[in-house]
């Protein structure tokens, strides 16, 4: 039913698709809510075994082949990339995205994790938490940045247009895809080993001209307007690297921040308040009733 579920989808939305079928799974583990600690842990565990297969399995059924069953065998990532490609990966692409994954699993109250906390905070089972956090993920402004970050380096094309191309978008007034934190100040503590990991892993997929144009960018953008690059940046060279379509960044995004967000619901469970931010009316007053009619 689950592959059928895939196979009607194979030309939708990445994110649909894995929002979709994991609300399909919710069915077939049902709780009582708000679940006890056993319940809860059940449903994260396998919510970090479902979410990289389901990507996995909807990617090759899209492109006409057999999914890849997961072995025990393999560690997290390396079934990951196996899944997905239908072969063993190479050892620096395995230790490449195990480490972006764990990089990206947590960073605090996104806006995600923020909203499967407060879903959480109302009693929500884990899966219904999760769905809403990867909702917030699906957004453009949450969840597009690496995507985004790939779509500025294919159109600038090469690292000798760079300079040209940012004066271009700078004058324009145009944002440039991947940089300004809303909380780091200074350069992104991720970064630097992001850099390396896309350096390698562009020089063993014979793409190293994309490393080189993301390279002069962010030297380009750090000169003329002081900003540093966020983690999504060396994203895109290196799961362009690793084998990624650019359609599938955001789910590797959800796969990696799972672990983040069944931590932040598991923890709001233990703490018995409904999360209820404030509003201020600043709208017009003392307005005359009139019937719609």
């Amino acid at each position: 039913a689950d592959r059928g579920l895939l196979q009607r989808n194979a030309q939708a939305d990445a994110m649909g698709v894995l929002r979709a079928t994991i609300a399909a799974l919710a069915l077939e583990h049902p709780v009582k809510v708000p679940p006890n600690r056993d319940d809860a842990l059940a449903q994260a565990y396998r919510l970090l075994g479902v979410t990289p297969t389901i990507v996995a399995a909807w990617h090759r059924l899209r492109s006409g082949q057999r999914p890849v069953l997961p072995r025990k065998s393999l560690g997290y990532a390396e079934n990951f990339l196996t899944m997905l490609q239908g072969a063993p990966p190479p050892a620096s692409a395995v230790k490449a995205l195990d480490v972006a994954l764990i990089l990206r699993a947590d960073n605090e109250l996104n806006p995600s994790t923020f909203a499967a906390r407060v879903t959480a905070a109302t009693g929500a089972d884990v899966y219904g938490s999760v769905l809403a956090g990867m909702s917030a993920l699906a957004g453009p402004r949450h969840g597009w940045h690496t995507r985004n970050v790939m779509q500025a380096l294919e159109e600038i094309g090469a690292a000798e247009q760079v300079a040209g191309w940012v004066r271009e978008r700078m004058a324009r007034k145009g944002k440039i895809p991947g940089f300004g934190h809303q909380v780091y100040q200074g350069e992104d503590p991720r970064t630097g080993l992001l850099r390396g990991l896309a350096e390698s892993e562009c020089q063993r997929a014979g793409i190293w001209d994309l490393y080189k144009t993301a390279r002069e960018l962010e030297v380009t953008v750090h000169r003329e307007t002081g900003q540093f690059p966020i983690v999504d940046f060396y994203l895109a060279p290196l799961y362009r690297a690793i084998g990624f379509p650019v359609d599938l960044f955001t789910t590797v995004f959800a796969v990696s921040r799972m672990s983040g967000w069944v931590a932040h619901i598991l923890e709001q469970y233990g703490d018995d308040r409904l999360l209820r931010p404030r509003a201020e009316y600043i709208g017009p007053v003392d307005l005359e009733y009139r019937p719609i009619r």
